[in-house]
């Protein structure tokens, strides 16, 4: 099966989005680089969210790592069986 990677930021009363700048496969993990854009002067309401397609990978144990602004935000492990 073909595998995504959603990152969610969350609900906001403001327009706020995520940019995805890089991501890098290698190894056994995902890393995935990213931005977040607020725009206070408006008035919309928005849940950001970026979903990333990573395609097929084989059997084992993955890491996922969200770097924003290129600190580490958050570290995920997941496990693709067959």
């Amino acid at each position: 099966d073909q595998i995504d990677i959603i990152v969610f930021r969350g609900t906001f009363l403001k327009l706020s989005k995520i940019e995805i700048k890089k991501v890098v496969l290698k190894n056994l993990s995902v890393e995935i680089y990213a931005e977040y854009k607020d725009f206070p002067s408006s008035d919309i309401a928005s849940q950001p969210a970026a979903i990333i397609p990573v395609g097929k990978l084989l059997p084992g144990k993955y890491t996922a790592i969200l770097f924003v602004d290129n600190k580490l935000q958050k570290k995920v492990d997941f496990r693709i069986s067959r």
